[in-house]
Order: C-alpha cells, then structure tokens, then sequence
C-alpha cells in the first residue's frame, strides 16, 4: 500500500516475551541447520494446477481466504522483540499457539506473515535490542529471530492454516531494513535460499517473494526518480534509490542498489529443492498485474499477487474485472493485501464489495490485519478489539462473519452477488488489452495562499472526462472532501481548489473512466 504505512506497520507494539530465550537459540540451531519436519496433516498442502490452488492431500480446489500478521517486519528492527507474540508484565499479548486457535475460531485458513531481510540474516547490526526496556537485557539474534517465525509458522499449520512467509522490510547490504523497498536487492536472494531450506519440508507454505515492487516519485524534483519496469520487475539490473518507503526521495538521488528479478527470487528458492507454490506481487504496490503474465519466470507453481486498497489504481469493479479477472483465467490469484481504514460495512463498502466479487471467482485475499485498534476505531486497519480474537466492529466483525458464512456453504459465488462484470469497452480476449494505458499522473501541485492547483495529465494524451477528489484535514484532525469533474484536453486539465485557512490539503485522488480507446485508471498524489 502506497499510504498510510504509519497505520500499518508499526503503531502498535507490543512487546515479545523472551523467557526461554536461550533454550530457544540451542534449538534454533537444529531447526535452521536441518529443517524441522513437516507440518500438521491437518493444514492443507497447496500445490498449483493450471489456474487453481489444489491441496494435494484432498484433490479439492483451495481458496485462500485469511489475514496478515505484521510485527515480524519491524519489531525486530526498531528493538523491542522479534514480534507482538508473548507478553510481559506491562503489555499482555496472545503466544504464538493462541493466536492460532483465534484465527482458527474466525474459519481463517491462510496467514501471511511479513519479514525482515536483515532481522532474517543477521545484517546491518540487526535484530536489535532495547536494552532500556524491562525485561529486554538479552541480546536478541537472527537465529532466535528464525526460531519465532519458524515456531508461529507450524503454529499455524497446526490448526490447519497455510502460512505465508513474505519479503516484507529489505534493504541493500549496508543499510538497514527499515521499511519498504522498490525492488530486491544484493542479499535477497541470499533471504530466500534461506527461508526456503528452513520450510521446504513443510507443505503447508506458500512463499511471497518481495512486498508491493513500485516506482517512486520525487517531490523536490517534480518528477519521477525510478520508474519500475516490467522487464526490470522480472530480470532485475536496474538501479533504484536506497530511500525506504516512508522517507522522501531527493531530487538527485546520490546513492542507489542493484535490483535483483523476480526470475532471481524464484530461482533462489528452487535451488533449495523448496517446491511450494510462489506469489509474485505485481507492480504499483501490487496492484497493476497488466504485464504480470508475458513478463512471469517460467515456474508451474506461480501464483499471482495482487494488492487492493482504496484510492489505488485498480480499486473497483470495472477495474478487477478488466485488469485482475483476465489473469485469473490463466494462473491462480491471491490478494496478499486488502482492507480499508473506515467503518463502513454495508454493500458499497470496499472490502465487502471485493470480497462478493473475489468469492464469485475463486479469487484469494488476505485482510490486513491481525491488530487490535489503536483507538478503539478503524483508522489504522485492525481487524481486532482484543489479542484474544475479539472483533474491532464494524470491519472486524464483518471480516470474521464473512469468513464463517464462506465456510459453512462451500459453493462457488456468495448471496450477494454484485451482478455481470461492469465494462463498457467490452471484454478483453485472452487477457491482452487492444486499449492503451491511459498513464494518469497528478502533477505541478501548488499549494500557497489558501488555493491549492494542479494538473491531471495523461502520458498517452487520453481525453474524456476525468473526476479529482481533494482530501483535506483541519488542525483538530477532521477531514473533509471536494470533488470536480471536468474534461481531458489533449491530454491534461488544470484544477483549482479554494481551502478554508483552518484546513491543509493532504492528497488527491484522480480517475478517467476508460473509453473504447484508453483503460480506466486513476493517480494519487500526496500534498505535502
């Protein structure tokens, strides 16, 4: 998710209890050193058959329909444990078999659970270890990391959940990681030939290879300073900025990494003998799979990853059914991320939506995520009110009550059906689009003197009309919005929004519906 990384990767911390510590490091030199054995009979097996997931003990087609875990990206990196499982005296939190059993309650059956690189590896003076905190005087280690996430992945299994092991937090050699990259880098490679030995004798995991690839866009120089490529998607050699995702990218960019391609991860993994089946998020966040299929590493056991959150690119109906049902034709899809931050769960709500849409084609997703609510609300995506499985209602309610009817009446499609694809340009055959990309950009924002301006303009010089929401937050935290509508003229328009002196735009959100000419697409663009 290009946004909001403050809501989801790292407002809440709860500390790891580390009792045992070192009789959990003597064991986690068997279990990296030799593999453990494998998982639970109880977990289904996934393997891929042509566009579907099948678990290999029972010949039955396999939905993926769960949540994500985060905590193991950052916890280790910012030093107060390897992850929010286990307690201490100030902050109770569910063990790792507990938070099982509550996923197994809400009929979850897959888990994906976001790692760090360097935590993994043992790189860049990580895991690190706050030793001003109670009860974190022992060093913490990448051993004692690989451990944790070993022993939360046959957790899972045991309750006959598939775990999702993905390349969360990365960086090059050097340099922390601290938050999202654009692409792989020197030691990913190395990351996956590990995890890949660590669990390639548990069948009940699917690997994610590297979290929502993307382009950044520089605001000091107006311009885009890496552009992320199909084709470097996939062979890599392309040089992207070292700047994580939270941190803006400066005009000239001075330091930059090698990145390695999907065929590399793959590869990597393969090479261990590993067989499970592999996600591959594609670019924009993953959530553009246009050249998901002419670009993909031959692999029979691919799966593809799409991510969907609103104000995204591809965030409705018209667009899924275009863009994201084409490429489920073909090879299996799993949204490894969804959600949305307000509380709304009637039928127009996002998640809601998607999810009649999803179960209509045997589509996969995965909710983020697996926390308690900060607040007591919905703005930072908790699923949960308690670490003991409570729901945060509405949107966590909605999730686990979706997930118990899905379960209960196992039939292709749900009740709701949203009804025949919307798409006015009519379908697509074989997945190829005669359409061009429209390439929607939001540029020459200016914000002075109360009037904030800005230009939509299309790289393909698309005309038609095309609709700009502006966001923007008063001093005491409301938000409000405005929206206009107006036509693209050789490609571009002009707009011009009057903001109250009490208020400060925050971000902008642009959509071209499509022609029979242009795609739809949309652009966002944050206000700094």
């Amino acid at each position: 998710m290009p946004e909001d990384n403050e809501f989801k990767r790292g407002l809440y911390h709860c500390p790891v209890k580390c009792g045992n510590f070192l009789l959990g490091a003597v064991v986690a030199l068997c279990l990296v050193a030799t593999t453990t054995g494998p998982a639970s009979a109880a977990a289904p097996q996934p393997v891929v058959e042509g566009n579907q997931i099948v678990d290999s003990v029972t010949g039955q087609r396999f939905v993926p329909r769960g949540v994500n875990f985060p905590s193991f990206e950052y916890a280790c990196q910012q030093g107060w444990g390897y992850s929010n499982l286990g307690a201490d005296e100030a902050s109770p939190s569910a063990t790792a078999a507990e938070t099982a059993a509550a996923m197994a309650a809400w009929k979850i059956n897959t888990v994906r659970i976001p790692l760090n690189q360097d935590c993994w590896l043992g790189d860049d003076g990580l895991p690190l270890t706050d030793t001003t905190r109670k009860g974190f005087g022992i060093s913490l280690t990448s051993i004692g990391y690989r451990v944790a996430v070993i022993e939360f992945v046959e957790a899972l299994n045991a309750q006959g959940i598939v775990a999702v092991p993905d390349l969360h937090w990365s960086s090059p050699d050097g340099i922390v990681s601290d938050g999202l990259r654009v692409m792989a880098d020197n030691r990913s490679d190395d990351f996956w030939s590990s995890v890949a030995a660590s669990f390639k004798s548990h069948p009940s995991v699917i690997f994610d290879m590297f979290n929502e690839p993307h382009s950044r866009w520089s605001d000091a120089g107006g311009k885009w300073a890496f552009q992320l490529s199909w084709e470097c998607w996939k062979s890599g050699g392309c040089q992207g900025p070292v700047e994580n995702d939270k941190s803006p990218v400066p005009a000239q960019i001075s330091s930059t990494f090698t990145t390695l391609g999907m065929k590399d991860l793959v590869a990597a993994v393969r090479a261990t003998g590993a067989k499970q089946p592999i996600i591959l998020g594609g670019r924009d966040y993953a959530n553009d799979l246009g050249g998901w299929l002419s670009h993909r590493p031959a692999d029979d056991q691919l799966i593809a990853g799409f991510h969907n959150y609103v104000d995204q690119n591809c965030d409705n109906p018209t667009c899924w059914s275009t863009e994201i049902a084409p490429v489920a034709t073909v090879v299996p899809v799993i949204t490894g991320e969804f959600g949305q931050k307000t509380c709304a769960v009637d039928s127009a709500s996002h998640m809601s939506s998607y999810m009649r849409w999803a179960d209509n084609r045997s589509i996969g997703y995965l909710a983020w995520a697996w926390w308690p609510a900060a607040n007591g609300d919905c703005s930072n995506f908790a699923m949960l009110s308690n670490q003991d499985g409570t729901p945060n209602a509405p949107v966590g309610t909605a999730f686990r009550d979706h997930l118990l009817y899905v379960n209960s009446h196992p039939t292709t499609g749900t009740p709701d059906d949203p009804g025949p694809d919307p798409d006015p340009a009519g379908p697509d055959p074989g997945g190829k689009s005669k359409r061009r990309d429209a390439g929607l950009m939001i540029v020459n924002t200016r914000f002075r003197h109360g009037m904030l301006t800005f230009k939509v303009k299309s790289r393909s010089k698309a005309t038609g009309g095309v609709k700009v929401k502006v966001f923007v937050r008063s001093d005491r935290g409301v938000t409000r919005s405005e929206t206009s509508e107006t036509k693209l003229r050789s490609g571009s328009a002009v707009f011009g929004f009057r903001v109250r002196s009490d208020y400060r735009p925050t971000r902008i959100v642009a959509r071209y519906p499509g022609t029979q000419k242009f795609k739809a697409d949309s652009a966002v663009r944050r206000v700094r």
